[in-house]
């Protein structure tokens, strides 16, 4: 606005008009430009201004020539019914070891498959199948209708295959590199590309459409309601309604540690929250400057949220004891989901008897930095 610039008006001036037309010129006149790429009339800024509202919706405009005119368009998914999906059976296909290491590889690249731990992985890496192709077999071809009930994931075992499109090779696919992933997710044909054996012989592993959205689903539902079985057992989570449980056991991402695996080192920046789910993990705190076992905890038991909670450095180790399959949350995550309930934690925790060794540590720090702030 001009007039914030303008120099202060003399004594016999008339007051500025407050009628709004300045204003609305100004703003007219310096419209965005993204308001053309909505459809939206805009008013030439010469033109007389006007008290009427527009009706925006009702503005057929074109927009502006510098905008694309073509609009991306809609993808979906179909849909999948957990009844059907708790009744589905999965087929088994035998692999060798070497096979089955490679795919597990290749799958753990994949965004698609990210969210599964190892075991579950297992899952896909059993139901893929093998096919095999000769040179100048075409995989797919670019244009062709996306089925989403035949359409199938692909993992290159054997030979090479050109990725074509419109005419021309955009880059060769060799062993265990992947394709076909986003036709697992939505149906839609103007991302088909072709795929041409270049080798004498090609053998790919597929995952159909159908196991993978009846694995994702199982997994999914399966994992919510165990996390969610677990999180009811935690004594300072009994206040969360079930929506906000099922927020959290949707937040939480699976990891599996081997005998001896930390899970959380000593004086460390604590990030994670841990839910154990399988296994035991052995606490060892510091005493005198040696090692000591402190307590240990099971299924169903969180590690590491005190450090959230007072936001310091760990004060033990947490190594797992055997196989132990976790459950973890970050902690801007946590503090996110579970912010409102901090004061509930800090008082659970000062009752439990198993965190006496950490009451010690951090009274004692307390009571330093107080002696610190008198003197």
């Amino acid at each position: 606005d001009a007039r914030r610039f303008a120099p202060p008006p003399e004594e016999n001036s008339a007051p500025p008009s407050r009628d709004g037309a300045a204003l609305r010129q100004h703003l007219e006149r310096f419209a965005l430009d993204s308001e053309g790429a909505f459809g939206r009339a805009r008013t030439p800024p010469d033109s007389p201004p006007t008290n009427q509202v527009e009706d925006l919706d009702s503005a057929a405009v074109a927009p502006p020539a510098r905008y694309k005119t073509v609009r991306r368009s809609t993808v979906s998914g179909p849909s999948t019914n957990l009844a059907e999906t708790r009744s589905y059976r999965l087929v088994s296909h035998p692999k060798s070891q070497e096979e089955e290491t490679n795919l597990r590889k290749s799958l753990r690249n994949c965004q698609l498959f990210s969210q599964l731990d190892d075991d579950e992985l297992g899952l896909v890496v059993a139901a893929m199948s093998r096919v095999d192709f000769v040179q100048g077999n075409c995989v797919t071809l670019q244009g062709d209708p996306i089925d989403s009930d035949t359409e199938r994931f692909m993992v290159i075992a054997q030979g090479e295959l050109s990725v074509i499109k419109d005419g021309t090779v955009l880059r060769v696919l060799r062993p265990w590199q992947y394709f076909n992933e986003r036709h697992l997710m939505f149906v839609h044909s103007a991302c088909r590309l072709t795929h041409r054996v270049d080798t004498p012989r090609a053998q790919c592993f597929a995952l159909s459409a159908d196991d993978y959205r009846h694995i994702v689903t199982r997994v999914a539902v399966d994992k919510s309601e165990l996390y969610e079985g677990f999180l009811d057992r935690v004594s300072w989570l009994k206040g969360l309604t079930h929506r906000e449980k099922m927020q959290l056991a949707d937040s939480l991402q699976p990891v599996i540690y081997a005998d001896g695996d930390y899970l959380i080192e000593y004086d460390t920046v604590g990030q994670w929250l841990y839910l154990i789910v399988e296994g035991t993990v052995d606490v060892y705190g510091r005493k005198d400057g040696e090692v000591v076992l402190v307590c240990e905890f099971g299924p169903g038991d969180c590690v590491g949220e005190l450090e959230f909670l007072n936001n310091h450095r760990t004060v033990a180790d947490v190594r797992a004891r055997g196989r132990v399959k976790a459950a973890r949350l970050h902690r801007d995550h946590f503090e996110l989901c579970m912010g409102p309930i901090v004061d509930v934690l800090r008082r659970s925790s000062m009752a439990d008897e198993r965190f006496a060794y950490y009451r010690a540590l951090t009274d004692e720090s307390g009571k330093g930095t107080a002696d610190d702030a008198s003197s």
